[in-house]
């Protein structure tokens, strides 16, 4: 069969459309994201903790969280740089919900005065101090403070960067404190679920089994009935026992087990938001961007790697886009107000590579939040 066909083939069946079946060939399938709404704004440097007098001993009013995970840094205002001791720090939650604190130290003679501070990483993985939210932003007692105009703003002064969307399930702490997501687990419920036999987006737990128990909106639960896989998506959280899902499903009375994957997102380089594809020939990587209002697009970025030394950050060699390559429909690029849509598969040959990763971002670096993108990912590995 042609490349382009089993393509295709492979794109129609990623979202659940009917086409050939491909049991001859040795695969492995998972969705990566479904109808997921990118967020991201331009920089905005007190969007944490608006302009402040810089003093001693201070614990500063949160005026608002991040829109999504983002880089988090300082604004001071200390023209004459007479502050000469002391720490800001900043505490919150990275990416993946695990804790950072970032600390800025005024004793650094090369770092004093006015200027956009970095806030370097002093507990928790990463080198970098990106949040997803901020618990508290704290100076401690400080040497020279109070110059006359001194300030102080917690923000971002960078516009929203490429970030990783996964959903699985988190994979244990590295040796080194490594964070990631692996997309081929989901967690296994083993209480049944069921529709009571007839087509509906509610989903109950048979006898009042608190099958739900744990699980939220926007995660993606598996399930079997029959010889067919199905995977739905969770829109509403009544209780326990209840759920309602993104597309109707007729499940039997007597119940199915299911299993179920979380949604994850990173802006941060060294979380391990990667698909393993190291013994596999070829990745059909298929999307969707079903609705976009923003200016300057959505774009995706196919990256591929070979495990090494610089693991994860480095060496990542840029497929699409790329001059020479086919990367039709990855710039969703639309006026405001117009949606677009489409899906399209990369055939891509794997022998270099141990590992891809898929980036996304708004060409404009700002999100307008009038409706949401819908962004629906996925991959298959052929060729084991």
């Amino acid at each position: 069969m042609k490349t382009r066909t089993l393509a295709l083939a492979l794109a129609l069946a990623l979202f659940g459309l009917a086409g050939p079946s491909w049991a001859q060939y040795p695969q492995k399938r998972a969705t990566l994201a479904h109808q997921w709404n990118l967020n991201g704004e331009s920089a905005d440097d007190d969007q944490v903790v608006t302009a402040a007098t810089l003093a001693d001993s201070t614990t500063f009013a949160i005026a608002a969280q991040p829109d999504s995970c983002r880089l988090i840094d300082a604004t001071v205002v200390d023209a004459d740089s007479s502050t000469t001791a002391g720490t800001l720090t900043t505490t919150g939650v990275d990416c993946l919900g695990y804790a950072r604190v970032c600390t800025f130290d005024f004793a650094v003679v090369a770092t004093r005065g006015s200027g956009v501070k970095t806030l370097p990483v002093t507990t928790g993985s990463g080198s970098s101090c990106i949040l997803a939210s901020v618990t508290s932003v704290i100076t401690s007692a400080l040497t020279g403070e109070g110059g006359a105009g001194d300030t102080l703003k917690v923000g971002y002064t960078s516009n929203s960067a490429v970030g990783w969307g996964l959903l699985g399930t988190l994979k244990a702490v590295g040796p080194n404190g490594e964070h990631g997501v692996d997309p081929s687990t989901s967690t296994a419920v083993a209480l049944p679920i069921t529709t009571s036999d007839s087509k509906s987006t509610t989903v109950a737990a048979v006898s009042n089994n608190g099958a739900f128990a744990g699980l939220q909106v926007g995660d993606l639960i598996q399930f079997d009935v029959g010889t067919v896989t199905y995977e739905r998506r969770i829109t509403a959280l009544a209780s326990t026992n209840s759920i309602t899902v993104d597309q109707t499903v007729t499940i039997p009375s007597t119940g199915v087990a299911f299993s179920f994957k979380r949604f994850y997102y990173s802006t941060d380089p060294t979380d391990e938001m990667v698909i393993p594809v190291q013994g596999y020939k070829t990745a059909m990587i298929s999307w969707a961007v079903d609705a976009n209002v923003d200016t300057g697009g959505v774009q995706m970025i196919l990256q591929g790697v070979r495990k090494g030394p610089l693991w994860p950050t480095g060496a990542w060699v840029t497929l699409c886009p790329v001059a020479g390559v086919d990367c039709s429909g990855i710039t969703q690029s639309v006026a405001s107000g117009s949606t677009a849509a489409r899906s399209e598969a990369v055939d891509l040959t794997l022998l270099p590579f141990t590992h891809l990763k898929v980036g996304w971002k708004f060409g404009t670096g700002d999100d307008i939040d009038t409706a949401p993108e819908s962004i629906t990912y996925g991959v298959t590995l052929l060729g084991q």
